[in-house]
């Protein structure tokens, strides 16, 4: 297998005009940005979603309205997205790198926010959320949690075993 003329001579020139640099590869598509929010905007929902860790989409995308800042929910979701602050836990940890970076003091939100994370099992909460639905109790991922918030000892039981069976013998007709 080889190289067509076409592209010989095509690759040759390259090299020729512009070096190793002429070589490297270029994307030809460029990036569709007209549908993107602009950068004020989404460092103010990025400094929002530090400021209040515990307001979902909706409400943040409204309290930004009555700021100035007009964002749909979908718009707000879709910047937390980019910037990994999609869910509290997220969100939670990194206000916890900011403060340890910049040593700023925390606002009264952002106490309670921390204090509800701490009521919850602090980072083993983020490990909870992320593995939902849990495996059934004999077989569990999640034995280092504490025994009352695992799901699987609530009393409506694992949901695994909720679930009847339908095996070789027992299947509807």
């Amino acid at each position: 297998m080889g190289y067509s003329r076409d592209t010989f001579y095509r690759v040759k020139k390259a090299y020729e005009n512009g070096g190793m640099e002429a070589l490297k590869e270029k994307s030809r598509r460029t990036p569709n940005i007209k549908n993107r929010v602009s950068d004020e905007v989404e460092q103010a929902v990025v400094a929002f979603a530090l400021e209040e860790l515990a307001f979902g989409q909706k409400r943040a995308a409204d309290t930004l309205r009555q700021r100035g800042m007009f964002i749909s929910p979908a718009g707000v979701r879709c910047v937390w997205l980019r910037h990994r602050l999609e869910t509290f836990a997220k969100r939670l940890q990194r206000l916890e790198e900011h403060v340890a970076k910049t040593g700023e003091v925390l606002t009264e939100a952002q106490l309670r926010a921390m204090a509800k994370a701490n009521s919850t099992g602090d980072t083993r909460a983020t490990t909870y959320f992320l593995l939902w639905p849990p495996p059934c109790r004999t077989r569990c991922a999640l034995r280092q949690l504490p025994a009352l918030t695992h799901p699987g000892n609530l009393s409506t039981g694992c949901p695994r075993r909720a679930r009847p069976r339908l095996g070789r013998r027992s299947r509807r007709r």
